[in-house]
């Protein structure tokens, strides 16, 4: 072999070896670079979630705050949360800050509201299916699910949950201290960012104390002991125009009552709900009556119950007994046998008068509103 043969192969060995070299190293930074557009895709996306569901929060609770940092587990990735009060140009404001991690790539988002005067809101408590200062317990077949409108979340708000056998909520689950059964049976109605649908929260919201005596003034209709409504009708009034009724005693609702019309029933003692009855008007969108009890609400047999409904004490649903409204309790909530609450949204022509900003729930006519101020990625 000639020497300038052996020169032409090294030469090309070299050469070949370098250009190797430089396609790997294109590779290299291509794959780097895919790598890197992958993580922050997917941590953007992940703080604008988390941004999102906390602006919901402060949409639906102007009181809501996050004082110290929480941590929450998202498309495999990993976001730290609060939600503050700051002042900026003499403006007060709240402040959402999300900083959120995927991989090596790290994220921060901002976002400002402004808390402004709102027409007349629903106390807090009552803007979900169930909420409870004590325990949700579902056993049975029991369930919480929607009324009809398959695109509403059926939230719940309570300390502790217990869920077994084949019960199901179709909402998030909301809870201070702990969580016990299958999160299989957590089935949000729409959760299209994927969120997590049980979460461990620091606050929810205060079910406030209730003395009955307190609004026996503001009554139309007053009973002096207990009322029994029993093969037998009551006719309250109207959307625009709905009577308050005070019981002095218990309140018992049975076999073929009939209750026409809107209303509140204020009742010093238990209320207890049981046979064939058939009250409230079958608005599709908000309910008509609304059942607020210092003592405890029970429901059992077969019917179905309209309504919004408040105990001090505890509710208890048995049977195959079906509410289509919502509940709130400052006990526990407990569901066994076939029951169902069919989540309907309560309606502020039946808190107004009950609760309102000054009394701790959240509601009334001083209501206020967030509105979106700054937003920042």
């Amino acid at each position: 072999m000639g020497y300038s043969t052996i020169i032409y192969i090294t030469g090309s060995i070299m050469l070949f070896g370098i250009m190797s070299l430089n396609i790997n190293s294109v590779i290299g930074d291509q794959l780097t670079q895919s790598v890197s557009y992958y993580e922050d895709v997917q941590v953007r996306n992940m703080c604008n979630s988390v941004t999102e569901m906390l602006a919901s929060s402060i949409s639906s609770n102007t009181g809501y705050r996050a004082k110290t940092y929480s941590k929450l587990s998202i498309f495999d990735g990993s976001v730290y949360y609060r939600v503050v009060d700051t002042v900026i140009a003499a403006d007060s404001l709240v402040k959402i800050e999300v900083i959120g991690y995927f991989g090596e790539t790290p994220r921060v988002t901002t976002a400002y509201f402004s808390v402004q005067p709102g027409e007349v809101d629903l106390p807090d408590f009552m803007k979900s299916a169930a909420t409870s200062s004590g325990k949700l317990s579902l056993s049975g077949n029991s369930k919480i699910i929607d009324a009809g409108d398959p695109t509403l979340n059926t939230d719940i708000y309570v300390k502790d949950v217990e869920l077994s056998n084949n019960s199901v909520i179709e909402g998030f689950v909301n809870y201070s201290s702990s969580f016990t059964g299958k999160t299989s049976s957590v089935k949000p109605n729409s959760n299209p960012s994927g969120l997590p649908t049980t979460n461990k929260i620091s606050d929810i919201p205060d079910v406030p104390d209730f003395k009955a005596e307190d609004f026996k003034s503001k009554a139309t209709v007053k009973y002096a002991s207990n009322l029994t409504i029993k093969n037998s009708s009551i006719a309250l009034g109207t959307k625009s125009k709905p009577v308050i009724v005070y019981v002095e005693g218990n309140l018992y609702i049975q076999a073929n009552a009939k209750i026409n019309g809107y209303g509140v029933f204020i009742v010093k003692g238990n209320v207890e709900m049981s046979g064939n009855a058939t009250f409230g008007s079958n608005d599709p969108d908000k309910s008509s009556i609304g059942f607020y009890a210092e003592g405890n609400i029970s429901t059992s047999g077969n019917a179905t119950y309209y309504g919004q409904m408040f105990a001090k004490g505890n509710m208890e649903m048995s049977g195959n007994s079906s509410i289509i409204g919502n509940v709130a309790a400052r006990g526990n909530i407990n569901m066994s046998g076939n029951n169902q609450i069919s989540y309907r949204r309560a309606a502020t022509s039946l808190t107004e008068e009950i609760w309102d900003a000054s009394s701790g729930g959240g509601g009334g006519a001083a209501s206020q509103r967030a509105a979106q101020r700054l937003y920042y990625e």
